[in-house]
């Protein structure tokens, strides 16, 4: 095979979000303290016509926290393109809010000084464990980063596991040999024995399955294990077998999940303990990490792109029925066009199978009491690809007396999308807690204080639009000129605590997008229902936040970076701006007409809302006629997660600039 040299963008024109240090919540550093083991794997793929990933790394080893802001290193680099592994040593720092939610400086650092500077974004869970991927990198690469506590208890095998797996072979590091795998484990003694592995190989996921493994030998030791699936890949077998050869994984502290790879390559392998009854627990954010290929345009460019992502994912309703609402931070990495970040969020009516769920997008296997799960990416929808979900805080009081904003608890105040998802300029925001105020108020001229109670963002008193003991809604000034936004609520009780969030330049949210009922209004001002549907070639009135800021009309001055559609038919924004009545130097409520195109089918049909960096798909309308009231029958249909939503900058298409690399000296064992 060619040797691939790694390089970077000689430019980059999408602006870099800050460090997260500047000006964010660093109450929760408390929440990484200690010894733990950790596995990140970077592809930097996407810019030749052969499909060839530039460079592919594994990083993996022990990291200690100091539980203030610094952490050491000592680990493992795979380089495969290079095919070497070397030892690496260094200390970097991080910064965590109080909901978990935060950054760290990247290990790939240490491998090469081109790294210095990404930082990956953290979501830590109340179990330890820590998922995140330096989405917002200078350099077009996709990463997934997982970490866990160094178990306290030598962790077991015995029991079955659910497993999937991600892999670009180091042997030739091209796309056309991506796969993905999923089987079951079970393990007893000092043996493991899986199920047929399945799974699909390259561009056109092509279906593929592997015999079981048997009675393979596995160990454990220092709170890490290793499992010899057999050979390691050849070139012989490298389109036959889906995964092979030695891995080494680590443990979650409760032993009920694990995650690892091949010492000497780029795969990452996730795994969850089955258990009877397992479910997802509704009305508790999961915090998600995700690692993909879509080949979904391959029929349009003979290439392939990849996806990383973070984000939240919440389970609104009971296990039986569950309904979702996710946010994902999606790195698009891929040819020919270049490459974009979104803040992608949706909502989907999951389906259950035995212990399983499923959405468009994933296959879901829940372990106990539902704390972890797994996702592995549909491939008939065109994804090879993993995705973890951990079960995140939940909060049912406030500390003190003094107002309390939960660190999870503000969101969107149309879409409710989980809390990851950026602010924008002008969002109307819904601030839930305890403590938020001494009365209830309303008050639609946006005042800066109501009821006795302020909202600062960034010190600065923001408009207030109503106010309860548990709930206040304010939005985000259309002035606010940092990257950043820091929130805190002041009353006669006091100052609440500060939550951090980035901030973009739109993410709408249709009102009450979460129910059967959304804010969309036939021209006479009556709502769309299923009872009173909408019509091809009609116009809608829909009533939304988050469409930023403002021109001095009112209208709203990203609107040519806007796109709207139709469970993937594109429709016609006729126009878009404040909503009559609304103060135009406050923001927050916005009216958008759009008409419905030809081409539409009837039924439920997703309005989707999409421009710069954010995508909507989460209000579901009825088209024609709907037999099903409750609008939540199975229509999913979207645009391509790699196909923009609207003009964006993106990736340049540039000469590559290749980095010198210093001296390796090959290294073969793990990093324990």
């Amino acid at each position: 095979m060619k040797r691939l040299v790694w390089s970077s963008l000689v430019l980059f024109v999408v602006a870099a979000r800050p460090a997260a240090a500047q000006g964010w919540d660093t109450s929760g550093n408390g929440m990484l303290n200690g010894a733990y083991y950790f596995r990140q794997v970077m592809w930097l793929g996407g810019y030749n016509s052969d499909n060839d990933l530039h460079e592919a790394i594994a990083v993996y080893g022990s990291i200690v926290f100091d539980g203030d802001g610094t952490y050491t290193l000592t680990a493992k680099a795979a380089d495969a393109a290079e095919k070497t592994v070397t030892s690496i040593s260094g200390s970097g720092v991080y910064t965590i809010t109080a909901s978990g939610y935060g950054s760290l400086s990247t290990p790939l650092q240490f491998v090469n000084s081109q790294f210095k500077g990404d930082e990956i974004i953290l979501l830590v869970s109340p179990s330890g464990v820590v998922t995140g991927s330096t989405t917002d990198n200078n350099s077009g690469y996709n990463d997934l980063f997982l970490a866990a506590p160094v178990p306290t208890s030598t962790p077991s095998w015995q029991g079955t596991f659910s497993v999937i797996g991600v892999s670009v072979p180091a042997l030739t590091l091209d796309l056309l040999h991506t796969r993905a795998y999923s089987f079951t484990m079970t393990g007893a003694s000092d043996t493991v024995t899986t199920t047929a592995l399945t799974g699909a190989l390259g561009f056109n996921a092509t279906a593929m399955t592997q015999p079981a493994f048997s009675d393979v030998k596995y160990s454990v030791s220092d709170g890490a294990g290793a499992v010899t699936f057999g050979d390691e890949l050849t070139t012989t077998n490298l389109d036959s077998k889906l995964m092979s050869g030695v891995k080494y994984f680590y443990f979650s502290p409760d032993g009920n999940f694990f995650f690892g790879g091949d010492a000497e390559d780029t795969d990452f392998i996730v795994g969850v303990r089955q258990a009877s009854g397992a479910s997802f627990t509704s009305r508790i954010p999961y915090y998600t990490g995700g690692f993909f290929q879509d080949v979904s345009q391959v029929s349009n460019c003979d290439c392939a792109w990849l996806n990383s992502t973070y984000g939240g994912f919440n389970v609104l309703t009971d296990a039986t029925n569950p309904e979702v609402l996710v946010h994902q931070r999606d790195n698009v990495v891929g040819p020919p066009a270049g490459s974009f970040r979104e803040d992608y969020t949706y909502s989907e009516q999951l389906t259950v199978s035995a212990s399983n769920y499923n959405d468009y997008y994933s296959e879901y296997f829940p372990g106990p009491d539902g704390k972890f799960a797994i996702g592995f990416a549909n491939l008939s929808a065109g994804f090879l690809g993993i995705e973890v979900l951990m079960e995140g805080p939940s909060y049912t009081s406030a500390p003190t007396s003094a107002p309390f904003i939960y660190p999870t608890g503000i969101v969107n105040a149309g879409s409710f999308v989980p809390f990851t998802a950026e602010f924008v300029p002008g969002e109307f925001i819904s601030i839930f807690g305890d403590n938020l105020a001494t009365t209830t108020a309303t008050d639609p001229a946006l005042p800066t204080g109501l009821g006795g109670v302020q909202v600062l963002v960034n010190r600065v008193p923001a408009a207030v639009g109503y106010v309860s003991p548990g709930q206040v809604n304010a939005v985000i000034p259309l002035g606010i000129d940092s990257r950043i936004a820091s929130i805190q609520v002041v009353n006669s009780l006091g100052t609440s605590n500060t939550v951090s969030n980035f901030v973009g330049e739109i993410q709408p949210g249709i009102f009450n997008s979460a129910t059967s009922a959304p804010a969309v209004f036939h021209r006479n001002n009556t709502i769309v229902s299923a009872s009173n549907p909408a019509v091809v070639g009609e116009e809608l009135a829909v009533y939304l936040t988050g469409l930023g800021t403002l021109d001095a009309s009112g209208k709203a001055a990203h609107l040519t970076g806007i796109s709207v559609d139709f469970s993937g038919v594109t429709g016609v924004i006729d126009s878009a701006g404040i909503e009559p009545g609304t103060p135009i130097a406050a923001g927050g409520g916005y009216r958008m007409y759009v008409t419905v195109p030809s081409g539409t089918r009837p039924g439920p049909t997703y309005l989707d809302i999409g421009g710069l960096s954010s995508y909507n798909g989460e209000a579901v309308i009825c088209v024609t006629s709907c037999a099903d009231s409750s609008l939540v029958s199975g229509v999913r249909s979207r645009r391509a997660k790699t196909t923009p939503s609207a003009a964006r900058p993106r990736f340049p298409d540039s000469p590559r600039v290749v980095f010198p690399r210093r001296a390796r000296n090959p290294v073969s064992a793990p990093q324990n």
